[in-house]
């Protein structure tokens, strides 16, 4: 695909993008939602997230080296929209939206959900997004490392970190 996209300005080739971008959307549309509505916990916010995220790889399609990568390519575009949006708003905000249940079943009384949910909140965004991905979704280590182009050691050492911070945080309870 480097090639049909090096040279997108070609109307043959511009149509092929188009039709590869299409099945883009139609594949991993829902799941990048959904991760989008983990991170931000608001589905009008969410879906405003992956529609930048749409425009910025339609924009930047062009330096995409393999068709293969594209997954991990629109998660990593998905994660520094998200990040542009918190540089934006400089607050982060604690919602009432999608909390953590695969973590949350631990904590089976209602007061430490809701302290869950908070801390949850309060985590970078590099170590929220890591954990939504291990704990609610299911991932490997290996396979959220290959979707955020991180290093799988890199991955463990924020869940690791993350893990610290959400038990520190019903230790000083």
């Amino acid at each position: 695909m480097s090639t049909m996209v090096a040279t997108k300005a070609n109307p043959t080739c511009e149509s092929l993008v188009r039709i590869h971008f299409t099945q883009w959307v139609e594949t991993y549309g829902q799941e990048l939602y959904r991760f989008a509505l983990r991170l931000v916990r608001e589905p009008h916010l969410a879906e405003d997230l992956v529609q930048e995220t749409w425009l910025r790889a339609w924009r930047y399609i062009d330096r995409l080296q393999n068709e293969r990568s594209a997954r991990a390519w629109l998660f990593s575009i998905l994660r520094r929209e998200n990040a542009r949006r918190h540089s934006k708003v400089k607050a982060m905000e604690i919602n009432d939206g999608s909390t953590m249940d695969a973590i949350q079943d631990s904590y089976p009384q209602p007061d430490q959900k809701l302290l869950l949910r908070d801390v949850c909140a309060l985590l970078p965004e590099s170590y929220r997004s890591v954990l939504i991905l291990q704990a609610q979704d299911g991932y490997s280590c290996r396979e959220i490392a290959a979707l955020l182009e991180l290093s799988p050691n890199a991955v463990m050492v924020r869940l690791s970190r993350a893990r610290a911070l959400v038990r520190a945080a019903f230790q000083s309870r």
